[in-house]
């Protein structure tokens, strides 16, 4: 029967792992902008009432050129931070 020491299991059982294939590093979410319409569709909410949150700092925006635009991640963490 072989004996072997911890520390020659150990440096096995790492050198193993080592040759193992690695997963993909999962992708990065992309930020996803949206005017105030598709925003309220998706809140289910009036264009008029996103103006008004927005017009009171409730929510964040981004102005591009003459678009405003809103990333739905934020605007949702605004909202829950609020209540």
């Amino acid at each position: 029967m072989l004996s072997f020491t911890n520390d020659f299991v150990d440096m096995l059982a790492a050198a193993i792992v080592a040759r193992m294939p690695q997963p993909e590093p999962k992708p990065k979410p992309t930020t996803r902008l949206v005017d105030g319409a598709e925003l309220a569709r998706q809140l289910c909410v009036s264009l008029s009432f996103i103006e008004k949150l927005r017009g009171n700092g409730t929510i964040p925006s981004i102005l591009i050129r003459s678009s405003r635009r809103y990333d739905v991640d934020e605007v949702i963490a605004a909202l829950k931070e609020r209540n």
